[in-house]
Formats: structure tokens, sequence, C-alpha cells
């Protein structure tokens, strides 16, 4: 590695450009020369011992044991067997990956943590397991967000990552824990360790021009790392991966922008009503109000704004959802705003109107910054969609929503787990027609006693007698 890319810690060990601590075998006037290790395919009992901070996870509450209620909402855990430490980040997929009819849940390798992916097999009653016998092919693995699809049209549910400095890869499955490499085509990591022309932390996978088959739609994670060097992730805004079947991708991006749009929170939906999916995303540009993109005809999309949206914004997650029934999509956002020097949290509900071209705000009263926030239906019975949202410091909100756009907040007391939100979704875990909420957590550990297990996985069952508002 040149000197140039890393710093000497000590005699044994040097920090690369990224933060990643190497093993120093020498060194000379232009290079160090550092150890890199291959995980050997082992046993799935010596994968167990590798993960100390995974296994044995403390004994969880048992399925369905009532944490909290209010106005005749209850709510339960539904996570015995998920992951009570470790940082996991940023986002996950939601999907029967083993073909037994329940829905598993789909992890990159938590952030600092070792090894591939991890998939947690549901059994429809709150209780999972981590599938240790699921084999993976040999590739560089790192935190970031998990997509379910088939996505080879073999009927079996397969993996789509978006890795932090790795890239994109996926995963085709046999449905029986043994899965194949099938990115042809896809930004990744070289085998040499070098890092891709473009990498990303979140991805959603969406027939973007409907023929039948699921593209990846994602968005660069940041910056440009060391500038105009060579050999460094590059932002290249919004790309799309068309699906060209058998494992082989094609990529398409958009045009050049002076400052491309970077993001970790996406949202799909169709945000005009030409009935094309459209793309939401909570920008990490200071202040821009680009956050859409809409989907044409041709394949491609072309950039909108919403011009509601208040300036000098830093948006932290993004959610989708028709709140007002019209047959349109419309979205929710979790920011905060600077003026003078100060910044104030919000969340703010943003109703379509002319086809996308405007949109009317409607805000939703919180009491600190949300960090993670998801829309759609929690109550049964036809009800509207809802919202849910996890402030910085992990605690639950839910917003009933009334079918015309407004919300009222449910004075629940769930206190959360002390640790900051990295996602937050919706999906039914139990056949029963009602979505769970599921959550993930993950941070550094500056405040260690507030979050001393660093993060974890989250699923929650709302049982609630109020089927309309």
């Amino acid at each position: 590695m040149p000197k140039a890319e890393g710093t000497k810690i000590d005699d044994t060990h040097v920090r690369t450009m990224i933060g990643a601590v190497l093993d120093l075998d020498h060194e000379d006037s232009r290079y160090f020369y550092v150890k890199l290790y291959e995980e050997p395919a082992e046993s799935a009992a010596q994968a167990a011992a590798m993960e100390p901070a995974l296994a044995p996870p403390p004994p969880a509450p048992a399925a369905s044991t009532p944490i909290a209620s209010a106005e005749g909402v209850t709510l339960s855990d539904f996570g015995d067997g998920l992951p009570t430490s470790g940082q996991w980040r940023e986002g996950f997929g939601v999907g029967d990956v083993n073909g037994d009819g329940h829905p598993d849940l789909v992890f990159p390798p938590a952030r600092k943590g070792p090894g591939p992916p991890a998939i947690f097999l549901g059994d429809g009653a709150g209780h999972w397991k981590r599938w240790r016998e699921a084999r993976y092919p040999p590739l560089s693995y790192d935190y970031g967000d998990a997509q379910v699809a088939d996505l080879n049209g073999d009927g079996i549910a397969d993996i789509a990552l978006a890795m932090h400095f790795k890239g994109i890869a996926v995963l085709l499955g046999d449905g029986k824990g043994s899965f194949r490499s099938g990115g042809e085509g896809l930004d990744f990591v070289t085998p040499g360790g070098g890092l891709p022309a473009f990498s990303a932390r979140a991805l959603r996978l969406v027939d973007w021009q409907g023929k039948g088959r699921p593209d990846i739609l994602t968005i660069g994670e940041g910056p440009a790392l060391g500038g105009s060097r060579p050999g460094v992730v590059r932002v290249s805004g919004i790309v799309r991966y068309e699906n060209l079947g058998d494992g082989r991708w094609r990529r398409q991006v958009g045009k050049s922008q002076l400052n491309p749009p970077v993001a970790t929170s996406l949202a799909i939906g169709d945000f005009n009503g030409d009935g094309r999916p459209d793309l939401a995303f909570a920008t990490a540009v200071l202040g821009s109000p680009e956050i859409l993109a809409f989907g044409t005809a041709d394949g491609g999309w072309v950039t909108g704004t919403v011009d509601s949206l208040p300036a000098n914004g830093y948006l932290r997650s993004i959610g989708a959802a028709d709140f007002d029934r019209d047959g349109v999509d419309d979205i929710v956002v979790a920011a905060e705003y600077e003026r003078e020097g100060v910044y104030s949290p919000r969340l703010d509900v943003f109703l379509s109107r002319e086809h996308g071209k405007s949109w009317a705000i409607h805000p939703l009263a919180i009491d600190e910054s949300v960090a993670a926030v998801a829309a759609g239906p929690l109550r049964g019975g036809g009800a509207p969609a809802d919202i849910v949202a996890l402030t910085s410091s992990g605690k639950l909100l839910i917003f009933w929503g009334d079918a015309h756009g407004s919300f009222s907040r449910l004075p629940i007391s769930f206190p959360g787990v002390g640790c900051a939100p990295s996602s937050v979704q919706l999906a039914d875990l139990d056949g029963d027609g009602l979505n769970e909420i599921i959550a993930t957590f993950g941070e550094e550990g500056e405040e260690p006693a507030r979050c001393p297990s660093r993060g974890r996985v989250l699923a929650l069952k709302l049982s609630s007698t109020q089927h309309s508002h």
C-alpha cells in the first residue's frame, strides 16, 4: 500500500485513509506491506465461535410479551432470537429466503463485525434463529443495506447488498442456504482490495421499466474519498443497474451534476401519478430541495424538487405512502433545519399536488430529532397509512393517519433501547394481514452507559382495536 494512503500506528499496525487498521509486515521508502487474510470455509460451529459479539445473545423476552400500551393499542416484543448487540446499520431486507412460507430478516454484517451477511429465519410467531448453515461466496463484505427479491426468475428469493466502500453485490440463493455470486456488471471491490468506482449504503429493488424483473436502484453514499486520486470511490449520484437476467446487470447513470445527490435513506413510490415508479431520497446535500427522481418511459429519470421543503435542511430519513388516498404517493421527511446557527428537528408530511410539481406540507409534533421513519398501514379494516418514527435516542413514535393527510400522535410510552436507530420498516411477519415494526440500532459507543450494546435489532407487534380513524 502506498504510504500516502495510510498512517503507521506502531511497528505492527497501519491505519488506512478510510480508517481500517491492518497488520503491518514490513515497509520500505515508498510502501507499507500489509497482511490480508482470507476467511476459510469453516464449519457452522467454527463460524459461530468466531462471532462472540453475536452468539450467544442474551436471553430475549418471549414472543408477544406486552411491553407498552395506550388507547386500545398494545406493543409486544416479537423479536425472540434477534441480535441484542452490535452496530446493525444501515438497512435490511424482509423476505422468505428458505421457502418455508414465513418472512425472514436479512442483514449485511454488523458494522465492524466479522463475516458475511446475517440471515435470521422466522417462524411466523416472533421467534428467530440465525441461519448459520447458510454458505456465501468468498466476497469482501461490510455493513450497508440488504434487499430481498427473486432476481433471476427461478422463484427463489435472492439478496442484493449495498456495502460501505465495497459497492453492490448480488447473492443468488437456492432456498436451501447456498448462495452464489450473481453480480456481473455491478460495481464492486476488486479481488486485490482496490476500491470500486461507486459504492452505496442503500438500495431498492424495483421493476423500473415494467419488464417483470427487479432492477437495482441506488445512490452514492458520500463524497469522493481522496479527491481525484485513482482507485477511490467517486460519487455518481443515482445509479440504476438494469437486470439482464442470469446474474448480469447493466449500469445506467443520470446526467452529470455539479453536486450529485448522496443519501442512505430511500423510498419508492409513484409521486406524479403516471403509473411508473419514482425514487425519493433523504439527500445529504445541505439545503437542496432536489430529493426526487421521476421514472421515465425509456428507463431513465428526471430529478424533481419538493418546493415546500424548508431551507437549510439536513435530511435524515424518508418514507412514502399515499397518505390522503388520492391515488398518488406522498412522503414523510425527518430532518433538522438550521436557522441562525441553531438546528431544529422537524418531522413533516408532504402531500403530492399537481402531479408532483407542488407539495402541501403538514408538520407533525415531535419532542426531539427523528433519525428513522417508515410509513404504511398499522391497523386493519382498510385503515389509512400511518407513520412510525424513531428518535435519535431510540424512542418510538407512532402517528395515526386520517386518510386526509393529517395525523394524531399515539400517546404510547415506549422509551426505546437507548441506542441511536439506523432504520425502521413495516412488514407483516406473522401473516395476519397487519404490519409489525422492525428496527435496527447501531452507534460507535461514545456514551457507553447509554448504549453499552452498541446497538441491536428490535421487532414489535402492534395490536389495536382501532380499525379506522
